[in-house]
């Protein structure tokens, strides 16, 4: 059943654009959420696009990140932000989160603005946030597959960041981007959610703040499904992450968008966190 929001706030979300979404055909630009403890979702257009490094991109890593290959994504609805601490609490208050990481010392310092994206999250923590938030709402949540992730995270652009070919100061927040927390002057932690610009889909922290957990199991490129879909075996026992985090090394390479890595199905760091995707088709 779906959780029943305050008139007031029903108000303010159309006021910005926001709806619910069971009221109407979702399409392509729409910001929706399906409940108050519930992430903020952007509907995704469908495309085909080249997942992978750029030929002229020199830092790619060319076992994980080449040869590119063709895939063609189907509309669906992503976060437009990490999850929040509040959001992945509210499944373990609920019952449906048997993990809850202990609070993060930059959690515990005032703030200005936002909330602080859950971390130190493995993946199978974050599956069972995506399965309380199917039940919750009635709607199909999942973590992204990698290629939509990728296609979510370039917006619509063919280059090594969403902004461009450079890095740049301050499009990002990672060790080699520039500018650093406003309360610690550091990359010791993360930001708030969507503390920097958003692309051009409208989603926030794509490069930097926190590594993400997808739903593949980590693998070359030719392996993942050209429609899409996440790349799935039964003794998969390492699983994709995308984005870099905020205490990243060498985060000009990191935080590309075609770099890639891979974490084990237990593992929880500082910088692991997630967001969610959710299926229009229903």
């Amino acid at each position: 059943m779906h959780t029943l929001r305050p008139l007031f706030l029903l108000l303010v979300l159309c006021a910005f654009g926001m709806h619910d979404g069971k009221t109407e055909k979702l399409k392509p630009g729409d910001i929706f959420r399906d409940c108050e403890v519930c992430p903020e979702m952007a509907v995704i257009p469908a495309g085909r696009f080249e997942m992978g490094a750029r030929d002229y991109d020199s830092r790619a890593v060319k076992k994980r990140e080449l040869p590119r290959v063709s895939i063609q994504i189907d509309a669906f609805a992503i976060g437009r932000f990490e999850v929040t601490r509040e959001q992945y609490q509210a499944c373990v208050d609920d019952g449906g989160c048997e993990y809850s990481p202990g609070a993060m010392f930059w959690e515990k310092l005032p703030r200005t603005h936002g909330e602080y994206p859950i971390v130190h999250i493995a993946w199978e923590d974050a599956q069972q946030y995506v399965a309380w938030l199917s039940e919750h709402t009635g709607f199909k949540y999942s973590l992204p597959s990698e290629a939509e992730w990728e296609y979510a995270a370039r917006g619509g652009t063919s280059t090594i960041y969403w902004w461009g070919d450079d890095l740049g100061v301050n499009n990002a927040h990672c060790v080699e981007c520039g500018g650093g927390h406003p309360f610690l002057g550091d990359h010791k932690s993360p930001l708030p959610v969507g503390s920097l610009s958003p692309n051009p889909f409208g989603l926030y922290d794509v490069i930097g703040n926190v590594r993400e957990h997808v739903q593949d199991c980590f693998g070359p490129l030719k392996k993942l499904p050209p429609d899409g879909t996440a790349y799935e075996k039964s003794d998969c026992t390492i699983h994709s992450l995308r984005g870099s985090a905020f205490d990243e090394v060498a985060s000009s390479r990191a935080a590309r968008l075609s770099s890639r890595s891979g974490a084990q199905l237990v593992a929880r760091e500082r910088s692991y966190g997630f967001r969610v995707k959710r299926r229009l088709d229903q």
